[in-house]
């Protein structure tokens, strides 16, 4: 195991120097400024335990600093009972407030492109069931990374990331031991993203890359802007909230890594052009990042391959997945698979006009509609801006479907062929 790995980046970031979620992707378009996005979680009620876990993180470990958040042993304590019961997607993606540009998602290498594409929204947590950290950060981390490196040798589950396995295979799922795989992968996940959050907010701007003419750390930066630029006091103490909650769920989770360690598979290739995301990482920073990346994107190929829920929603579908896979993920969850085709972020999207996107939205929209109701709908889409859409589709109108990744490679590689004889 690569035990002490972590805790030397974080080590390294000391001596340099001392959640928001948009719930559509219309709004993470346009909600700029100084908003506070809609929390996807907010529609279930907390727990009351829930709930007393957080004050006592308030009484506890605010306002320490990092420094003394990783080595107060109640402060952590505490922040270990909250964030286990905390849900994994709540935590896919964390942003700041710029002082002129207003709210901007944090500049890291992401793990998962899933969160950047298509944001985790209300849709997500609708499931029959949904991944909590307790299920990711529990004494069976080692044990699944032990098993990732068994089911990659294993023949026929390696075999499922070959173009020739195209579609999803739910009958592979217990020989691939798809559950773990996925929680594995997440593991990987939330270690290198909190370990990136943490540095970007810990350390004062010249060194984290965000923000400008800041003398304190990006953290107290942010806060400080939040105060100057909030006048309703509910958005104010809402936005330092979810600042704060993914500040300290970036130092639980690290600490958490460093305990545990981690694994990642033999093999992976690495680019020497890869461009850090601070000026806190090296080279060696840069492939630890690498391996995690191409673990975490291996062995949830497997799991989503073999049908895993879970990993099937934490999945970035697109173009670039096999037509098979896609249409096999329609079949079994046509409200994401209309999600991703209608985001104007997400790997469909160049498959689409922006009327096309919209009439796919107006579609999810109304499957949430006849499973959950008009107000659930509401939730993730504002039927008033897709009237035209909704129209559309309950008049008979037929949606486009995207083409084959095989058809969209030959006209590119065709055009790019013509484009070689013009310049010749």
């Amino acid at each position: 195991m690569l035990k002490g790995t972590i805790l030397s980046l974080f080590i390294t970031s000391l001596l340099c120097f001392p959640s928001a979620l948009a719930t559509t992707v219309d709004e993470l378009l346009n909600r700029r400024g100084f908003v506070v996005p809609d929390d996807p979680f907010q529609y279930y009620e907390t727990p009351k335990e829930q709930q007393n876990a957080w004050k006592q993180i308030e009484r506890l470990c605010i306002p320490l600093t990092p420094y003394e958040v990783w080595d107060d042993e109640s402060c952590h304590a505490a922040l270990h009972r909250y964030f286990l019961d905390e849900p994994v997607w709540a935590y896919s993606s964390l942003y700041y407030y710029d002082r002129g540009e207003g709210l901007l998602p944090l500049p890291i290498l992401e793990v998962n492109s899933r969160p950047k594409i298509l944001p985790y929204s209300y849709a997500d947590f609708l499931i029959d069931e949904i991944p909590f950290w307790r299920d990711i950060l529990d004494d069976k981390v080692e044990e699944r990374a032990d098993r990732s490196l068994e089911v990659i040798q294993d023949f026929e589950c390696k075999s499922l990331i070959n173009k020739e396995y195209t579609g999803v295979r739910k009958e592979m799922g217990k020989k691939c031991s798809a559950r773990e795989l996925y929680k594995y992968a997440t593991y990987l996940d939330g270690c290198i993203v909190g370990l990136q959050r943490l540095q970007l907010l810990m350390n004062p701007p010249m060194l984290s890359g965000i923000l400008a003419n800041e003398n304190t750390s990006a953290f107290e930066a942010v806060l400080a802007i939040i105060d100057d630029k909030f006048n309703d006091g509910l958005q104010r103490k809402i936005a330092k909230q979810r600042l704060t909650k993914g500040y300290l769920h970036s130092i639980w989770m690290t600490k958490k890594c460093t305990e545990f360690g981690y694994r990642t598979l033999p093999n992976i290739e690495i680019s020497d052009d890869l461009k850090a995301p601070t000026l806190i990482w090296g080279s060696d920073d840069l492939r630890l990042y690498q391996q995690v990346n191409g673990t975490h994107d291996i062995i949830l190929k497997i799991s989503a391959k073999s049908g895993d829920p879970w990993a099937i929603q934490s999945y970035p579908l697109g173009i670039v997945t096999s037509s098979e896979f896609n249409a096999d993920i329609k079949k079994l969850y046509p409200l994401l698979t209309h999600r991703h085709m209608g985001s104007l972020t997400g790997w469909f999207r160049s498959e689409f006009t922006v009327e096309e996107s919209a009439q796919h939205r107006a579609k999810a929209y109304l499957i949430l509609k006849d499973s959950f109701g008009t107000k659930i709908a509401r939730r993730v889409y504002d039927p008033n801006k897709l009237k035209t859409q909704i129209n559309f589709i309950l008049d008979g109108g037929s949606l486009k479907e995207p083409r084959p990744l095989s058809v969209i490679l030959k006209e590119r590689s065709s055009r790019e062929d013509n484009q070689e004889q013009d310049n010749f």
